[in-house]
């Protein structure tokens, strides 16, 4: 009552306490010292306020420590704080064998009287180790407490809630980002599960800045389609992409069908649960900066042929083999051996030239803190990250705000904001070659003799030249294609997630979570006239530049992402040896995606880059695409005696990608579980400190394809479709694609067997895992006929 009417906030220990003894009191508008004072009258429990936490501990402590021994007793004082020293209130001391003891203060401190000399003292907090410590000949007695790795560990995330890791019945591991990830130079979370997670293959395909984040495969391709695996933020589904690594606490990856399972269709390729920092309640606030500076090389690299002369004799030994004259006469051949001119007889090593140092630095500021009945986490981040190809680079500023709050007993509410900007430049991208290809399809046939610049600073050409003044090969100088026009992409990501907690009794509580998610990209291109020369003058553009000519264009998509769902979460214990939970709840999810293109060509002078400057070539598309799903979903937990184990899942989702009728799609899943290790004939072998079988069995659903209405037939309308009437210009449509009414859902069933085993008090551990993956009904594009008039599947 006293918490729910103030900010006051109660310490104490249920084992020292005795909270159900029923006390009577009238009172109105008392100081809360003269309230607590008639509270505990009769002088059974000891007070102490401290701000706004009031901490208890038993009395009369002289009493009941003196009859322990006969001996003379001491006082012992002393204070207790975490690994870092900040204080920890709320510690339990007490004496050994006893239920004697009194808790530390808001300060740490302790002051524990009539102490015997050969007593010792433990001291114990939650999510700490316990520790003793020894009485004789000491009256001060001063410890640190240190984190308790295992019990962190013994719960992680799941779906929808967590569960005790011992518990855990299907395929599932985690990954908790302590010091030694924190340490490592990510720039984006998918690198931090390389080497991490059995069943996780993680290929990080691109270094780019602000697209190095790495490919993700749970226990390999499960479809023709879309095979990433889900990420769920915080309850909510995103993206690495939105997340700053140091925001992140921790990663649990669900593997098998029966773990996923209460996530549906989405889960098919596996599901990785992230959950990002929080305050704690009652911690002292703590201001975490992290930075770093750091140079990127290429690791690796073709071992190439950089001598010119010896390049064009291969060349020739190769041309002839072929039955084709050699096409480097002898005396060019000596020219390049018996010259010193670097820029009129080059001898170039391309990924020297192309590939230089370049420097990255990240910087996290984070402010982490809670009282009483709220607590909180801020943190501000910016990533600065050039690349190794010329004219490569990317910024990222990152924001989030993690916030809860005990309202009351009853009510807790919680608040995520996070927001994050990023922007990328590089050269221009065409269609055909994309990002970055084109300088990367120069370098795959740069030769030793192409000179990188001029004597003057322009960019080189072939310096393998006949009597004619003929080059004697392309232009494949992938510096000028590095420095071809521009793309520059902005990326602005928004979430938005809050949630309410109603606890009606112990044993049931409801949740409501409604998130919003919005994401806006701009890519703004332009491409330039870049050319080469020789030592001689020769003005050359490298193979296939600029067969478009001229062009700006811009692409403009926004994609926002509403996300409710409730759940009613209820546990009880029977007869203490029954241990029964479930969850039961229902989603509704919307997408609505816009995408708006434009593009012009031939600017009348080079230079200008923005759309309006084009004055042919005008094109503009756009569009609206929307999706929705609805879902019910629920899991049963069942454990007896924390022996055998059993858990069921079952999730039912509707998509808008399929017509009534083939709208829903049911995914259950089973698993089973044995705790050998707490059998007594386990026990009495000394081995194992910890033995599991595991067993399960689920299916999944895909519908990650990339139509929106794949069942819907479109009527198509452009140019290409129009004609002419009497000599007028008619627009016309037509139907350009067969479509299939009957599309549903791709289905994957997993069949998993697993042992976990903990050797030398878990310090060597083993886990593994048969599974057998079989995904049916993939939705795929089948060729069409052409008699049926060259329309597409």
């Amino acid at each position: 009552a006293i918490e729910n009417k103030s900010d006051f906030h109660f310490l104490y220990n249920d084992d020292l306490i005795n909270v159900t003894r029923r006390v009577s009191i009238d009172v109105k508008n008392e100081k809360i010292q003269d309230l607590l004072s008639q509270l505990f009258a009769d002088k059974s429990i000891n007070f102490l306020v401290k701000d706004r936490q009031i901490v208890l501990s038993p009395l009369p402590v002289e009493e009941s420590a003196a009859s322990v021994t006969g001996q003379q007793n001491k006082t012992i004082k002393g204070k207790v704080s975490d690994s870092s020293g900040a204080p920890l209130p709320g510690v339990t001391v007490v004496l050994k064998g006893t239920t004697i003891g009194i808790i530390t203060d808001a300060s740490g401190n302790y002051s524990l009287p009539n102490v015997p000399e050969n007593a010792t003292l433990v001291f114990s907090f939650v999510g700490m180790k316990s520790q003793e410590a020894s009485v004789a000949g000491k009256t001060t007695i001063n410890v640190k407490l240190i984190e308790d790795a295992i019990g962190i560990e013994e719960v992680v995330a799941v779906g929808y809630g967590v569960q005790k890791k011992v518990n855990l019945t299907g395929s599932i591991s985690t990954v908790k980002f302590d010091n030694e990830l924190t340490n490592r130079p990510i720039t984006n979370g998918t690198q931090a599960l390389g080497g991490k997670v059995t069943g996780v293959w993680v290929s990080q395909n691109s270094g780019k800045p602000g697209s190095d984040g790495a490919q993700l495969r749970i226990r390999g391709w499960g479809t023709m389609n879309n095979s990433n695996p889900l990420v769920i933020i915080d309850g909510v589904e995103g993206s690495f992409d939105q997340l700053t690594p140091n925001d992140i606490e921790s990663m649990s990856v669900l593997k098998d069908a029966a773990s996923a399972a209460i996530y549906g269709s989405k889960a098919a390729n596996g599901v990785i649960l992230i959950t990002t920092k929080q305050g704690k309640n009652n911690e002292k606030m703590e201001i975490n900066l992290s930075s770093y500076f750091g140079v990127q090389t290429l690791g690796r690299r073709y071992d190439v042929i950089d001598n010119s002369a010896e390049h064009m004799k291969l060349s020739n030994v190769a041309l002839v083999n072929g039955g084709s004259s050699p096409a480097f006469p002898t005396s060019l051949i000596s020219a390049f051996e018996n010259g010193n001119d670097p820029y009129k007889y080059p001898n170039t090593n391309w990924f020297k030239v192309l590939f230089k140092p370049a420097n990255i630095q990240e910087h996290n500021v984070s402010i982490r803190g809670g009282a009483a009945q709220t607590s909180s986490f801020l943190s501000f981040n910016y990533l600065d990250q050039d690349g190794m190809v010329p004219n490569t680079k990317s910024n990222r500023y990152g924001i989030r705000a993690n916030l809860e709050s005990n309202i009351n007993k009853w009510l807790k509410v919680s608040g995520r904001i996070n927001y994050s900007r990023r922007t990328s430049e590089e050269p221009y991208a065409d269609i055909t070659y994309g990002s970055l290809g084109r300088v990367f399809d120069m370098l795959s046939g740069a030769a030793p003799y192409i000179a990188p610049f001029t004597k003057d600073g322009r960019f080189g050409s072939v310096q393998a030249i006949d009597n004619n003044g003929n080059l004697l090969y392309d232009n494949r100088n992938p510096l000028i294609d590095a420095a071809n026009g521009k793309t520059k992409r902005d990326e602005n990501f928004v979430s938005v997630n809050t949630s309410a907690e109603i606890k009606f009794t112990d044993n049931l509580l409801l949740k409501t979570t409604l998130a919003s998610t919005g994401n806006w990209t701009m890519v703004d291109k332009y491409n330039q006239s870049v050319f080469g020369y020789t030592d001689t003058g020769i003005e050359t553009i490298t193979k296939n530049f600029n067969r478009e000519g001229l062009e700006m264009n811009r692409r403009s998509v926004s994609t926002i992402d509403n996300n409710l769902f409730t759940t009613l979460n209820y546990s009880k214990k029977f007869a203490e040896i029954h241990d029964f939970s479930t969850i039961v709840g229902m989603q509704l999810e919307s997408t609505i995606i816009k995408d708006l293109y434009a593009r012009r060509t031939s600017p009348p002078k080079e230079g200008l880059t923005q759309v309006d400057a084009g004055t042919s070539g005008i094109q503009g598309n756009g569009n609206m695409y929307g999706l929705k799903m609805f879902s019910y979903f629920g899991r049963v937990n069942y454990s007896f005696s924390n022996k055998y184990l059993f858990e069921a899942n079952l999730r039912a989702d509707a998509s808008s990608r399929f017509r009534k009728g083939s709208r829903w799609g049911i995914f259950p899943g089973f698993s089973a579980g044995w705790r050998l290790s707490d059998e007594g004939f386990i026990k009495d072998l000394n081995l194992f400190s910890n033995l599991k079988l595991r067993g399960s069995w689920g299916q999944l659903g895909n519908q990650s394809i990339a139509e929106y209405w794949p069942y819907l037939t479109v009527i198509d309308q452009s140019n290409s479709l129009s004609y002419s009437s009497a000599g007028t210009f008619v627009p016309g449509a037509a139907v350009t694609s067969l479509i299939d009414q009957n599309i549903t859902w791709e289905t994957t069933s997993t069949l998993d067997f697993g042992i976990d085993i903990g050797l030398f008090k878990n310090r060597v551990n083993i886990v593994a895992d048969y599974f057998k993956k079989k995904t049916s009904n993939i939705i795929v594009q089948l060729p069409i006929p052409l008699i049926l008039g060259g329309v597409q599947a």
